[in-house]
């Protein structure tokens, strides 16, 4: 199909199955776990490179509608070849979801389904054994915040918003057997695995709008709506680094009593 929804739903789909393979591993036959996230990052992969070009289109096409109407032509000009790298990255898609590997990883993961291989673990109630399972990802999360205190590179807080991701997923998976606050923590870090990820898709348009600028033959008149452009990637980004301390206040506060 062309709905980028659908692209955002898979891809979402496997990273959560990915996370969740790694988190409860315990309960999981290694060996067989390990096989099923090489076969996720493989198609993740495929799906990324869609949903990353996506994204970045759709952020600065929005953008460009927010300039005043004497630069909008430029500045949508200046972001068109994003939809040609989306289209490209489509057909990749396309091309790999055309082979016997697809649909090997689209077996596997049915039969995973109907049939997991467990560990004697698995037999334990998971209201007792879920919540220890989700203290490794919310420890890695919350030393990540520690260290990212002040002023530290980009590439810090987007490793935090993968920590966050992870911590998120294994609440909310734990949540089914565990209860509404469990629940509610999970929301907290949603919410700031949300605002890392503004920071984050910020600094990525920003980069690509200064290469595009680069390049040559680019008119005067689409170098001025560009840097409009970056100015207000950089207000983003500069909105995020300042206001993630603030939500993950909230999620460190929400862990005492999410497993109540």
């Amino acid at each position: 199909g062309i709905d980028a929804e659908d692209v955002h739903q898979a891809r979402v789909a496997t990273r959560r199955l990915r996370s969740d393979l790694r988190t409860f591993r315990p309960l999981l036959e290694e060996t067989w776990a390990e096989s099923l996230r090489d076969d996720l990052r493989w198609l993740g992969g495929e799906l990324g490179r869609v949903r990353d070009a996506e994204v970045l289109r759709d952020r600065l096409r929005a953008a460009a509608t927010t300039l005043p109407a004497a630069d909008r032509r430029s500045a949508l000009a200046i972001v068109a070849p994003l939809g040609a790298q989306v289209r490209s990255a489509r057909r990749h898609l396309l091309i790999g979801m055309d082979t016997d590997r697809y649909l090997e990883v689209i077996d596997h993961l049915v039969a995973a389904a109907r049939t997991p291989v467990l560990t004697e673990l698995a037999v334990s109630p998971a209201r007792e054994v879920l919540p220890g399972l989700v203290r490794k990802p919310w420890r890695s999360l919350k030393s990540g915040a520690i260290a990212a205190r002040g002023e530290v590179p980009d590439e810090q807080l987007h490793d935090l918003r993968i920590r966050a991701k992870r911590c998120r997923y294994a609440a909310e998976a734990a949540a089914a057997a565990t209860g509404k606050h469990a629940a509610k923590f999970a929301r907290e870090v949603a919410a700031l695995q949300e605002i890392l990820g503004e920071l984050h898709d910020a600094v990525v348009a920003e980069a690509w709008l200064r290469e595009r600028s680069a390049a040559p033959r680019v008119h005067e008149t689409a170098l001025f709506a560009a840097g409009e452009l970056v100015a207000l990637q950089r207000d983003a980004a500069e909105g995020a680094r300042t206001g993630w301390p603030a939500v993950w206040k909230r999620v460190e506060e929400g862990w005492s009593g999410a497993w109540r």
